[in-house]
């Protein structure tokens, strides 16, 4: 009777093209599907699907055999140097994790750590404040994405890429952008670089670091200043308002566009004319200053080889009093002087001379 009603079940099953519920298989481990089973939660659930292990257990995912993904439990190891690193509950991706752990990794750095097939165990640029956030690891190189903590409520944004400064095998960040892809294009957003945007390369020193504007990559240079603007020029808007500064320095650029900073008083020519700041009398040809003209030095004008201390010369020639080449205009109260061209004998370069005084 019973084999009788299992057949009867079976055959009204079949005929309604049911679906036999059975158990997986533990051993050796899985069953073997070819319709439309499925792990999961089927219509009319209530609950959200909930993987558990109740065990201090990772859980882990595999595709075609390989171990792509692992969600660790809790758990506590050494990274770069720096023991008992927190780790509960870390998600690591890969296409090996198993070659990951074989490499010798400890686990996922970070709360997501994202790594390559291979070459992908670099720990020298991990640091414990790295908290919260994304690192990557491929290439034999690390970067990381995300919070730095640097105390209760004191929290840098940041990107942190690793590994060796300088030009051989450099490590640099660059900022890209891109379109269409043309194999014919070798500079420029549809090249296979992209347009490079901004590049910041560390020095060699590990001290320092230089930004380039400009791409760099496609003209076969590094940026070798602090801020290293390839082509283009710099423009400040707007100016800023606050009060002049009171500053004796000014700022130059050499023939190859490195810009720096002079004091007024290195002039070679600074000294030719001088201002007294008490009595604000300008002056020159006096002193002994190194550089500039001093006591022994004579005034020209019109002329670069003066023979007296004011030289002047007027070769410019036309009728009237007016067409002097040095004219005095001296204010007199009580006392009272004649033209000095009426004094002078009246020779061409003395009889240019005049004194007004009664101005």
């Amino acid at each position: 009777m019973r084999t009788r009603t299992f057949i009867v079940t079976a055959v009204a099953c079949l005929a309604l093209q049911c679906t036999i519920a059975q158990d997986w298989n533990r051993l050796p481990g899985g069953d073997i599907i070819n319709t439309s089973e499925y792990i999961g939660a089927a219509a009319g659930s209530t609950v959200p699907l909930h993987l558990r292990t109740i065990p201090n257990l990772a859980i882990n995912q595999s595709t075609n055999n390989i171990r792509r993904f692992t969600l660790l439990p809790d758990a506590t190891y050494a990274i770069g140097g720096f023991p008992a690193q927190v780790k509960n509950g870390s998600l690591l991706l890969s296409p090996n994790v198993d070659g990951f752990y074989a490499g010798g990794a400890p686990g996922p750095y970070t709360g997501l750590h994202l790594a390559a097939a291979t070459n992908n165990t670099q720990q020298a640029g991990y640091r414990s404040n790295m908290g919260n956030g994304i690192t990557m690891t491929g290439n034999n190189d690390q970067m990381y994405v995300g919070q730095l903590f640097r105390g209760l409520d004191f929290t840098d944004a940041a990107i942190v890429w690793s590994d060796n400064p300088g030009e051989f095998l450099a490590d640099r960040l660059t900022f890209n952008f891109t379109s269409s892809f043309n194999a014919g294009a070798s500079s420029g957003n549809s090249s296979f670089r992209g347009l490079q945007t901004l590049l910041i390369q560390p020095a060699g020193s590990g001290q320092e670091a230089f930004v380039g504007v400009g791409d760099f990559d496609a003209a076969s240079a590094t940026p070798s200043e602090r801020l290293d603007i390839l082509t283009g020029r710099l423009r400040i808007r707007p100016l800023p308002g606050n009060s002049p500064m009171d500053s004796e320095r000014f700022m130059v650029v050499d023939n190859t566009g490195v810009v720096g900073w002079r004091n007024l008083g290195t002039l070679p020519d600074n000294c030719e004319w001088r201002l007294n700041n008490t009595t604000l009398n300008v002056f020159t040809a006096v002193g002994t200053a190194p550089g500039c003209p001093g006591d022994n030095a004579n005034v020209g004008i019109g002329t670069d080889i003066p023979t007296a201390k004011l030289h002047v010369i007027d070769d410019a020639q036309g009728p009237g009093i007016d067409d002097v080449a040095l004219r005095v205009n001296e204010r007199l109260k009580a006392r009272q002087l004649l033209p000095i061209r009426s004094l002078l004998a009246p020779t061409y370069f003395l009889d240019h001379l005049y004194l007004n005084p009664f101005y």
